[in-house]
């Protein structure tokens, strides 16, 4: 636990690993459900559990908090067996995808035209992996941004630009081919 000093406030900051947010409470589910927070201020015994919102994470942690951030890593939804590049079946879509490496974030490979090793089957987002000669100054990021322009650039070239109001630009988005009925991007953020 890091407690930083910024003008008279306090800031104290707890990162937990390897754990996910199971649930968030509001001061009165977390007083019904007899949980126990955990005591941010260990050399203060009078600690009260009065905060605006609680977090209970997947290792039966509960804290209370003024403010939540949660930073979600992305690994991509298909891994390989091997370390190399190699055609790998993925049962859930009937049909085998070349994927790449885990060393290099996994995924489906994809070519400049955002198509995968099946004809006629595209990726974009958080599953796809750029399988082109990539600019010096691009890398593949997994970030919403890119995911967004990646799932843009499967709508072009399949004829079916989708004009979303900028209202939509943060909310999920899953596009399908409506010619062959296959998932051209996984859930993505726009």
């Amino acid at each position: 636990m890091n407690k930083l000093l910024i003008d008279r406030w306090i800031l104290i900051v707890q990162v937990v690993y390897k754990v996910r947010i199971h649930r968030l409470l509001t001061p009165t589910e977390f007083r019904e459900s007899g949980l126990r927070s955990i005591n941010p201020f260990p050399d203060q015994a009078d600690f009260s559990d009065d905060w605006p919102v609680f977090v209970e994470l997947t290792n039966g942690e509960v804290y209370g908090c003024d403010l939540i951030v949660s930073a979600v890593g992305v690994e991509a939804s298909f891994q390989p067996v091997s370390s190399t590049v190699s055609r790998t079946s993925a049962d859930f879509f009937g049909t085998s995808f070349d994927l790449a490496p885990a060393n290099a974030g996994g995924g489906v490979l994809v070519d400049d035209q955002m198509q995968t090793s099946v004809p006629d089957v595209y990726a974009a987002g958080d599953c796809a992996f750029a399988n082109w000669t990539w600019a010096p100054h691009w890398i593949q990021m997994r970030l919403w941004s890119q995911a967004r322009q990646m799932g843009f650039q499967v709508c072009e070239l399949t004829n079916e630009l989708i004009q979303l109001p900028s209202e939509l630009t943060h909310s999920w988005l899953t596009i399908t081919d409506h010619r062959s009925g296959w998932l051209l991007a996984g859930e993505i953020t726009l």
